[in-house]
C-alpha cells in the first residue's frame, strides 16, 4: 500500500517527466536541440559506491540489462523532498520505455515503474525489476500509449 511519501515522490516523478516531455517538444517546434535529466542532475559514479545496498543491487540489475548491452542508460538522481531525501534510479532505453525506482536516504523503496515517456506503471520493486528480462510493458501500460504527452502534442501540431 503506497504511503503518503510514496505517493508523493511518484507524483512528482511523473510530473517532472510529463513536464521534459512538454519543453522537449516545445523545442522541436523551435528547431533546437533540448538535453535535459528531467530527474535532475545524475550523480558521479564515484559517489555509487556509498548508495545503500538495496538501491545498489537495483543498480546493477538495470546497467547489466541496459547499459552493459548498450541498450538504454541508467542514471542515478539524488533528491530531496519534505519527507527528506531520496533517490531515483532512471532508465532509459534506446526506445520510448524505460523504469524508475525510487528510494529513501535508508534504501526503503517508494515503489518502482515500468515507463513509457512520462506514463508509468507502479509496482513493486521485485515485480517491476522481473520484467527486465522480457523487456515487455505491463498490459496496462501498453494499453496507454495514445495517451503519452507526446503523442498529445503531436495531435495539437496537426
Amino acid at each position: 500500500m503506497p504511503t503518503a511519501r510514496s505517493t508523493h515522490r511518484r507524483a512528482l516523478v511523473e510530473q517532472l517527466l510529463t513536464d521534459d516531455l512538454n519543453l522537449r517538444g516545445e523545442a522541436m517546434l523551435r528547431g533546437e536541440d533540448f538535453e535535459s535529466d528531467a530527474l535532475g542532475a545524475p550523480l558521479p559514479h564515484t559517489a555509487h559506491a556509498s548508495l545503500p545496498a538495496p538501491v545498489a543491487a537495483a543498480l546493477a540489475r538495470l546497467k547489466r540489462r541496459y547499459d552493459d548491452d548498450d541498450a538504454g542508460s541508467t542514471r542515478v538522481i539524488s533528491r530531496s523532498d519534505a519527507h527528506g531525501d531520496f533517490f531515483v534510479l532512471h532508465t532509459t532505453t534506446d526506445g520510448d520505455d524505460g523504469y524508475v525506482c525510487l528510494f529513501d536516504a535508508t534504501g526503503d523503496c517508494d515503489g518502482a515503474a515500468r515507463t513509457l515517456l512520462e506514463l508509468c506503471e507502479w509496482n513493486t520493486l521485485e515485480a517491476t525489476l522481473a520484467l527486465l528480462s522480457s523487456g515487455a510493458l505491463p498490459p496496462g501500460l501498453a494499453a496507454r500509449r495514445s495517451q503519452t504527452a507526446w503523442n498529445q502534442f503531436l495531435r495539437r501540431q496537426r
